[in-house]
């Protein structure tokens, strides 16, 4: 117990000098001309909401804001430009997240950005708490765990990264470990959440489709909940703007095929490993989905002989799945791979408690082995990576690093589709586990 106790202390003092390392970096990188430029578009494009424009079409069109322009905090702009320099201006979530992101344009930029990077610091601090809570399994953990899952949450490159750059990854992971964790007794405002979440629909789709897998009621009744969110932003966005609900469906699809044009084959996804004029993609794709399909229904067909309280983690081995594979298959930038904090849990309480996979001391050194690289992985900085190899330029630096986080998700996605297939079945769990929590033998 002293050992433990140390070791706590350690661990809080670690988790107290990364946070202060992350907001010295965030503070260092926000003040660069660039910095919170992700945020730009929907601040530049909320000028024409103001002016009762349509900002989807503002941005599909490069219109320009009218002057002058009276901000909130007392500055007013008469000259041209708003748009700051070399700032992107087209936007890509949907309503509602963008008309909340839009209110940003009542500020000028330096207040919009600083007060942004501050909302998204709030999250910071409770980000690692979500992350446990949506853990069906979190009463095992010891405050020795919570420690690590908070200081390597800290540490996570993508977590510093999204807040530099202006991203609403951070906010989508947010609201969406928010509505995983009350979809159970709170269901409506689970369904809000989601609503809201769907904005940015390359991180919402894993979730969706988890609540789809678990086959409750309750969970199609919050997924339609969650489109009506989406169709009242629609609507809202329509009378703010003049324009018809139609319209702004049809400025939806125009801005997702602009942004699948323009992401083509580059981020993190399987296309980063080809060469770009490569014909396997889609064929690669495939055969990765249908891999996916097969350990999907390979669970589901697992669970009907599971017990109540093993339910849970079978099913967030799916939704770990899922993940991967959104991952794997589309478009992302290294900032969403914040979402790969949930795989700390499970790997953690794997690790604590191997009796619910039969594992072996040979699998536990290897699961071990395997959260060690997915945690260095994450947590080293990029700028340790360029001094460490020898690229021509910073595009073929990034993506020799995008291609070893495809590698990394590979091997993730293989790490759990194995412990998945070795999760034990009911009489194998109760009579190797004698301590389980109320709480979760009640879940489902």
């Amino acid at each position: 117990m002293k050992f433990e106790r140390l070791i706590s202390i350690i661990l809080l003092g670690a988790i107290l000098g990364l946070l202060a390392l992350d907001v010295y970096r965030i503070t260092l990188g926000v003040r660069q001309p660039n910095g919170a430029h992700d945020l730009h578009p929907y601040w530049y494009r909320g000028h024409s909401l103001r002016q009762g424009l349509n900002p989807y079409r503002a941005s599909l069109e490069n219109e320009i804001p009218s002057l002058p322009v009276t901000y909130l905090d007392g500055v007013i702009t008469q000259q041209p430009p708003i748009a700051q320099p070399g700032l992107p201006t087209f936007i890509s979530n949907t309503a509602p997240l963008s008309l909340f992101l839009f209110s940003f344009s009542l500020y000028s930029w330096p207040f919009a950005k600083w007060l942004w990077v501050a909302i998204n610091l709030l999250l910071i601090l409770i980000l690692p708490w979500l992350v446990l809570r949506s853990f069906p399994y979190d009463l095992y953990f010891k405050n020795l765990d919570r420690l690590i899952i908070f200081a390597i949450a800290f540490a996570f490159g993508s977590t510093r990264g999204s807040v530099m750059i202006g991203q609403t990854s951070l906010i989508v992971f947010s609201l969406l470990l928010g509505s995983l964790i009350l979809r159970e007794h709170h269901w409506l405002i689970s369904g809000i959440l989601m609503g809201i979440a769907l904005s940015k629909y390359s991180l919402a789709l894993p979730f969706v489709l988890f609540m789809l897998l678990e086959l409750r009621p309750k969970n199609f009744v919050l997924l339609i909940v969650a489109l009506i969110v989406q169709f009242f932003g629609v609507i809202t966005l329509s009378y703010a703007s003049g324009e018809s609900p139609t319209t702004i469906f049809q400025d939806y699809i125009q801005v997702f095929k602009q942004i699948s044009a323009s992401h083509d084959r580059s981020g993190v996804q399987i296309s980063t490993l080809l060469p770009p004029d490569s014909q396997l993609v889609i064929p690669i794709i495939g055969v990765i989905s249908v891999v996916v399909l097969v350990v999907l229904l390979f669970g589901l067909w697992q669970r009907r002989k599971m017990a109540t309280f093993t339910i849970p983690l079978l099913n967030y081995h799916l939704l770990a799945i899922l993940i991967i594979w959104t991952f794997l298959i589309a478009y992302h930038g290294g900032y969403d791979l914040i979402m790969l904090l949930v795989l700390l849990p499970l790997f953690l309480f794997a690790l604590r408690r191997p009796e619910f996979w039969r594992f072996t001391d040979l699998s536990k050194w290897l699961l071990a082995g395997i959260l060690f690289l997915f945690i260095g992985m994450m947590c080293v900085p990029n700028s340790w990576v360029q001094l460490t190899i020898q690229k021509e330029s910073d595009l073929e630096t990034m993506l020799f690093i995008e291609r070893l986080y495809v590698f990394m998700l590979l091997l993730l996605f293989i790490a759990i589709s194995w412990m998945l297939s070795r999760l034990g079945s009911t009489n194998e769990v109760l009579e190797k586990t004698n301590t389980i929590p109320q709480e979760v033998i009640q879940y489902g």
